[in-house]
């Protein structure tokens, strides 16, 4: 009996079927691979702006140097003088005292102690022993503006002449005594410090005391106020 002939779809293989199976595997590792792609990519950039917006900017040079800049310490004493429980103004060598205008906008006068001498002695032609013990002398530099006298109405008058000055001990009491004792004719009218110093002028010399200790303050008065000199 003849056999009967395989037909061609039982012994041909099937070549498109296979082929499209191919196809379809390539594509769908394609589209699989495009995906991861897809999502690493996106992770990466999400990362990115992630990290790019965490990161707080670099502060430029000038707003570090105005954050770190600190304002000065103001301290409204700084200009004020020291003054005494007496209310006096504190003097000492080297130290420049002046009278102001009413105002006190305009120095009518100064003066300054450049040197202190404790227990002096004198070179005048009748000069005397010291009355109250101790002879001290203050060295002063002075100068007067030209409208002095016009505004206080005298001179310049700071000598031991002038009757302002005090003797003040070291215990705080007032000396009751005279500070000026034996002191006028102990210098020479040449060191002596003038008694009116006149209006637009400079003047240099010695003031002299005579006081019974060496270890208080001498005071010069002006009206309710003054200048205070510690001797020690």
């Amino acid at each position: 009996m003849p056999q009967q002939k395989p037909s061609k779809s039982d012994t041909a293989p099937n070549t498109s079927v296979s082929q499209t199976k191919t196809i379809t595997l390539k594509t769908w590792q394609l589209i699989v691979a495009l995906i991861v792609v897809a999502l690493i990519a996106a992770g990466v950039a999400i990362i990115v702006s992630i990290s790019v917006k965490g990161t707080p900017a670099a502060p430029s040079s000038a707003s570090s140097t105005t954050q770190t800049t600190k304002k000065p310490t103001v301290n409204p004493e700084t200009d004020q003088p020291k003054t005494s429980k007496r209310g006096m103004i504190i003097k000492h060598i080297g130290d420049k005292a002046a009278l102001l205008s009413a105002d006190d906008r305009t120095e009518l006068a100064s003066w300054t102690v450049t040197d202190i001498t404790i227990n002096a002695k004198c070179n005048g032609e009748f000069a005397e022993k010291s009355k109250n013990g101790h002879f001290i002398s203050f060295d002063v530099s002075a100068k007067t503006s030209p409208n002095f006298e016009k505004n206080e109405g005298t001179p310049l008058l700071i000598g031991n002449n002038s009757g302002d000055w005090t003797y003040i001990l070291k215990d705080g009491s007032q000396w009751s005594g005279n500070p000026g004792g034996n002191s006028y004719t102990c210098l020479a009218e040449k060191d002596a410090f003038p008694s009116n110093v006149v209006s637009g002028t400079t003047a240099k010399g010695k003031i002299m005391f005579d006081l019974p200790t060496t270890d208080g303050t001498l005071i010069l008065q002006d009206g309710d106020g003054g200048w205070e000199y510690p001797l020690s």
